[in-house]
Parts: structure tokens; C-alpha cells; sequence
């Protein structure tokens, strides 16, 4: 579990470098619930099933979105916002799987986009969770990974309103 926890560490810290250009530190606080006003989840099946889980604050995502898309932070719309976030946890779970096993094959699901306090793990067991923040803004990112548990006669469902 803590090679897989590594993996995911490294994938997000990579992908924020590289396409939001923003510099993560890990943090050992979680922060207050209030931060984490956005989450993003999506589900992977494969030899291992589970699913990550992204949660922000909206200033980080705003910032995302700019470095992103090359906007003016306060023209940021909700669309490209809850886009971007998607964006986000889709390339962190496909860099992170590939890091995870390079000749498995998963199937990602289209990642969804609600309220941080959204989303209920039925049928997962949490595998960890891992904080950062940006220095800049002192601003907290949230990255939780949850393995779907081994008991065929769960049922999986999608877990984050709109």
C-alpha cells in the first residue's frame, strides 16, 4: 500500500508541475473540511479496482484553470473550472496507473465533479490519502485512493451529485 501511496504522490506532484505549472509540497496537516470546496472522482477497473479522489480549494482551481488555459483568473467560468478539475484527477489516475503496473490495461471511467463533501465510498476500502499545498497561495490539495473491496456481490455506484 505504500508503494502504491508513493506512486500517487509522485503522479500528482507531476502532473501539477508539468500542466498547471504550479509547485506541490507535501503537507502533514490536513486542513480544515472548509477548504476543500471541490472534489473530482474517477473510477479505474483492472486487476486492481478502486478510484481517486481530488479535492481543492477554489482559489487553487481557479489558479489551475489560468495556468491552463492562459485566462485571467477572475474570467475563469464554473464550466472551466469543474473541466479543469476533471482534467486534473483524470491525468493524475492515468499517470499513477501506469506507474502502477505499465502492462495492465484499465478502464477509466468519465470523471465526475461535485461538492467535496459529496462523495460515500460504498464498496471501497480507503487505501490513504496525502495532502499538499502550494507555498504561493497557501492553498491545500486533497488526493484520496480508494480499492474496490475483493466481495463480488458489492455494488458500485456513482457517488458525487450535481
Amino acid at each position: 500500500m505504500a508503494r502504491m501511496m508513493k506512486m500517487l504522490e509522485n503522479s500528482i506532484s507531476e502532473v501539477f508541475e508539468k500542466m498547471f505549472f504550479i509547485l506541490l509540497l507535501p503537507d502533514t496537516a490536513a486542513g480544515s473540511a472548509g477548504e476543500y470546496e471541490r472534489a473530482s472522482v474517477i473510477h479505474f477497473n483492472g486487476f486492481e479496482s478502486g478510484c481517486v479522489k481530488l479535492s481543492v480549494s477554489n482559489t487553487i482551481l481557479e489558479v489551475m484553470v489560468h495556468n491552463m488555459l492562459n485566462i485571467c483568473e477572475e474570467d475563469v467560468s464554473e464550466e472551466e473550472k469543474e473541466d479543469c478539475i476533471k482534467e486534473a484527477v483524470n491525468m493524475v489516475c492515468g499517470n499513477f496507473l501506469a506507474a502502477f503496473d505499465k502492462d495492465s490495461l484499465f478502464e477509466l471511467s468519465i470523471p465526475e465533479c461535485g461538492p467535496h463533501d459529496d462523495f460515500e465510498p460504498f464498496g471501497y476500502r480507503a487505501a490513504g490519502k496525502r495532502f499538499f499545498i502550494c507555498d504561493d497561495i497557501r492553498a491545500r490539495i486533497a488526493v484520496e485512493l480508494f480499492l474496490r473491496d475483493k466481495d463480488p456481490g458489492i455494488q458500485v455506484v456513482r457517488h458525487l451529485s450535481r
